[in-house]
């Protein structure tokens, strides 16, 4: 039997699968119901709610942490089983048991981010990397078309950065700039040239940091060159609130990395392009459901929908994400426990702009001393 945190994490996993075609079957209630009630699981309404608190990638990597004989009961019997419980196994649905399956087997990565600051719509696989002009972004460029469009019939819309900033440059300066004006009429002009200056240079690294590190808070910055499948949406019980009524969406985004070993070689087997047919195929055969293909318009017009809107409100609306170290200065004595930002640095040799006062009378000021290991703690 599954350990009681396990058991609650494969709660979690059930219930997103339940959720993700927007509509609660009878039938999979009927199938919950005899999977959570199997001896070798025996969920009980209290490990249910608890799941309600756990996000996707929290789950997952609570499973990752049982026996492989366990992972493939869980993804070959139990994810099928409750996928086709109602007769059609729907895209999200198939995307959901691809993602638990690539992170259960290692092969992948979950990450999950609250959805305010997401910005990124369901069903889009972005290309990735954390360098400039390498081998695998060549292979990206010269290959679009045809890994695009496999993508495209597993009803995939494939983004790669270059091709979005291109879309960019191509609309006239003083269109683009009274566009942003327009958009954000509050906007000081040199904010708006920053605007139109990162629409029109992007690169994947850029907003591999810049964006999905800094602004969206997923870390990949030690990743090799990779897809980054939205796979989702969760919504998560606020842990705080009186009950379970209270809750959070999270976005969630399976990373897949790419084995770029061969790129150089077009006439090796196995291509990234053989790559992305596969994992499209094999995806296309757990989907029971009809796949919609779409097809965006070529236009030298400003775009408000699809990534080329995702990429705009990131650079325009996306908050930074900043990391704190918890600082003691006992010779400070106004402000003797601060939280300091990771990345700033001092405006003078004493005092720092950003800090964070952390308030507190002096028997808690004291206690947190006493708790706090020599060097700070770092908060996110």
């Amino acid at each position: 039997m599954l350990e009681r945190i396990q058991r609650i994490a494969l709660a979690r996993i059930l219930s997103d699968l339940i959720e993700a075609d927007f509509i609660v079957e009878e039938d999979e209630m009927e199938a919950f119901d005899k999977i959570k009630n199997e001896k070798d699981f025996n969920i009980t309404i209290s490990m249910l709610t608890e799941a309600k608190t756990k996000t996707f990638a929290e789950a997952i990597s609570i499973l990752q942490t049982i026996r492989d004989e366990e992972k493939k009961k869980i993804i070959k019997e139990k994810m099928y089983e409750m996928s086709l419980s109602d007769g059609t196994c729907v895209p999200l649905e198939a995307l959901q048991i691809m993602a638990v399956t690539y992170a259960l087997e290692g092969k992948g990565q979950v990450f999950s981010i609250p959805s305010g600051s997401s910005f990124i719509e369901n069903m889009k696989v972005l290309y990735i990397e954390n360098e400039d002009n390498t081998e695998t972004d060549a292979y990206i460029r010269n290959h679009y078309r045809a890994i695009s469009n496999e993508f495209r019939l597993a009803g995939f819309s494939f983004v790669y950065i270059p091709q979005i900033v291109d879309d960019y440059k191509q609309l006239r300066g003083d269109y683009l700039w009274k566009v942003i004006k327009y958009m954000i009429p509050s906007l000081e002009d040199n904010k708006v040239e920053k605007i139109q200056y990162d629409l029109c240079s992007m690169t994947t690294s850029r907003f591999s940091h810049d964006l999905l590190y800094k602004k969206m808070g997923i870390n990949m910055l030690t990743s090799k060159p990779a897809f980054l499948f939205k796979i989702g949406e969760s919504a998560v019980a606020d842990k705080s609130g009186a009950d379970d009524m209270e809750r959070n969406m999270f976005s969630n985004f399976l990373l897949v990395p790419i084995n770029n070993d061969d790129v150089s070689s077009e006439n090796e087997r196995n291509t990234i392009l053989d790559r992305v047919v596969n994992l499209m195929d094999s995806y296309r055969k757990m989907v029971s459901g009809k796949l919609i293909i779409e097809n965006q318009p070529l236009s030298k017009k400003f775009l408000y929908y699809g990534f080329h809107r995702s990429l705009f409100d990131l650079i325009a609306y996306g908050k930074e994400r900043e990391n704190y170290k918890l600082v003691i200065n006992l010779s400070n004595k106004e402000k003797p426990v601060v939280l300091r930002p990771i990345d700033t640095t001092p405006s003078n040799v004493v005092e720092y702009e950003n800090d964070l006062v952390v308030d507190l009378n002096t028997q808690p000021y004291a206690l947190y001393i006493l708790m706090v290991p020599v060097g700070g703690i770092n908060l996110s």
